[in-house]
């Protein structure tokens, strides 16, 4: 019984220690590219300001307009009934 007692406790204590030891190594290498800023939209002043990178397109919210913008095209829809509010659709290419 102190035979197996001893063996248990020397291959618990081995398990335990071998992590300590471990000195793995790696090298992490990333490639690819910087690509364009993303577009984003919102409303200031009651107009609607479309930004992408550097560029801003102004739009007011009185009429619909189709605006094609770096691969982004943007229509603006006003809701029957309502000419406070607009549906704005983005199609990106």
């Amino acid at each position: 019984m102190k035979k197996y007692l001893l063996m248990g406790i020397i291959v618990s204590a081995y398990g335990i220690s071998v992590p300590v030891f471990a000195s793995d190594t790696a090298t992490l290498i990333i490639s690819g590219k910087v690509t364009a800023p993303t577009c984003s939209t919102e409303v200031v002043n009651a107009q609607l300001q479309q930004r992408c990178g550097n560029t801003i397109h102004v739009s007011t919210l009185q009429t619909p307009a189709a605006t094609p913008m770096r691969g982004v095209t943007t229509q603006l829809y006003t809701v029957p009934g309502d000419s406070t509010r607009q549906i704005v659709v983005n199609h990106y290419d």
